[in-house]
């Protein structure tokens, strides 16, 4: 499973994968500050903004992955 998913990644345009890993590193910076700011307000919106934008980022590029590990 996750060597096909693997290559699935490999296959993805460059773009696509910069994407991925950009919406990965803002996926853990708005979790980190959630935690570490979880009682001061404006760093917890802030957390919750970069997460969101984060999994709307890695929509496209997370379709792809797992629509070419469906193909046999």
């Amino acid at each position: 499973m996750f060597g096909r998913s693997l290559e699935a990644m490999k296959d993805l345009p460059t773009g696509l994968l910069t994407l991925h890993v950009l919406a990965k590193f803002l996926f853990g910076m708005g979790l980190g500050m959630l935690l570490v700011h979880y009682y001061d307000v404006p760093a917890a919106w802030t957390g919750r903004i970069l997460v969101v934008v984060a999994v709307i980022i890695a929509i496209p590029s997370t379709v792809r992955i797992l629509s070419s590990l469906g193909k046999p």
